[in-house]
């Protein structure tokens, strides 16, 4: 009878025992993993709580369409603003995320690095990938430099 106890109740018993330890062991690793995560959303929650009053600037910054009628806009108003000629402009194709630009300006050297200053304060992500000025002559008593300016105009085609 003991031996038939030991094989058949009370060695079983131990076996679901040391498993049942075992599930309760790994259950608190994942509690504990859980835990860990619970937390780090937590924290991305209140950054982005932080955030969103700043959203509608970047969506500014990168808007979700190329947005081209306000680029130009945007351009023309800082060639005027730096009073600037605007001698020749042209559009590339666009690109997935960004819109080529070329300008040819005519002015006072001043006034060209004001504008490629200004290009850093408008609401939109703007790169100033080439910038070439030049001069007739060197002796010319005016001040008028010819200055092409290759941009790329950002936007965010989706996440």
């Amino acid at each position: 009878t003991v031996v038939f106890f030991l094989s058949f109740a009370i060695i079983p018993t131990f076996k679901t025992i040391a498993s049942l330890k075992r599930e309760i062991a790994d259950a608190k690793i994942v509690e504990a993993k859980l835990q860990q995560k619970i937390h780090s959303l937590n924290q991305a929650e209140t950054l982005y709580s932080q955030i969103t009053p700043n959203l509608e600037i970047l969506n500014r910054v990168l808007p979700a369409d190329p947005e081209f009628e306000r680029l130009v806009w945007q351009l023309h108003w800082l060639v005027s603003k730096n009073r600037l000629t605007l001698v020749n402009g042209s559009f590339s194709e666009f690109q997935p995320d960004f819109i080529p630009v070329n300008l040819g300006l005519k002015g006072s050297y001043l006034a060209i690095k004001a504008l490629v200053a200004d290009l850093n304060q408008i609401d939109r992500l703007i790169e100033v990938e080439e910038l070439v000025i030049s001069s007739k002559s060197l002796r010319s008593g005016s001040d008028a430099l010819t200055a092409n300016l290759k941009l790329k105009a950002f936007y965010l085609t989706s996440l």
